[in-house]
């Protein structure tokens, strides 16, 4: 089976010789720039090198992937705004300056909303009398019908207390059966 000359290239990126790694970096860049429409292949089989075993094809392959960033431009949304007939006051109107000089923590940590923070209370089983495995099965009950995923669990607790009371771990193992 021939192999082409990048398959080679790749190969010794994975060579135990530093020169060679390098010199090999150095010419897969030199292919891509002769050919920038492999650009993105040419990427994704450089990028799996990211995760070999051996630490010096590791490095070899992020110098690779540095020598390809530094070889092709970026675009910012300016030059592409620019390119494409943007006028501009609009590219000037669309960036944001943030001034650290005048950035207030206390003011921010006073009046802002806290994101995504939980303290796990809406988590925290009220009855603690309940044995372990009740509690965890009415812990799943809770948290499946706080996600919405569970019609049943409401209609199987329902149906639980209209046969007698039997337990919250029924129910669940009613639901889990309906789920499968």
């Amino acid at each position: 089976m021939a192999t082409s000359r990048l398959q080679k290239l790749l190969k010794l990126l994975e060579s135990t010789n530093e020169s060679s790694r390098k010199t090999a970096a150095e010419q897969i860049c030199n292919i891509a720039k002769a050919h920038p429409s492999q650009l993105v292949s040419l990427t994704r089989k450089v990028h799996s090198l990211l995760y070999h075993a051996n630490w010096d094809t590791r490095v070899a392959a992020a110098s690779t992937l540095t020598g390809l960033a530094e070889a092709f431009p970026h675009h910012s949304v300016q030059s592409l705004a620019l390119a494409a007939g943007g006028r501009r006051e609009q590219q000037q109107t669309a960036q944001v300056h943030v001034d650290l000089a005048a950035f207030d923590l206390d003011k921010v940590l006073g009046s802002g909303a806290p994101l995504l923070a939980s303290g796990g209370q809406e988590f925290d089983v009220v009855d603690s009398s309940l044995p372990v495995a009740e509690r965890v099965a009415k812990q799943r009950q809770l948290l499946r019908e706080r996600i919405g995923k569970c019609l049943a669990c409401t209609r199987a607790s329902s149906s639980s207390s209209e046969t007698g009371g039997k337990s919250s771990a029924s129910a669940y193992n009613i639901t889990a059966i309906q789920q499968r």
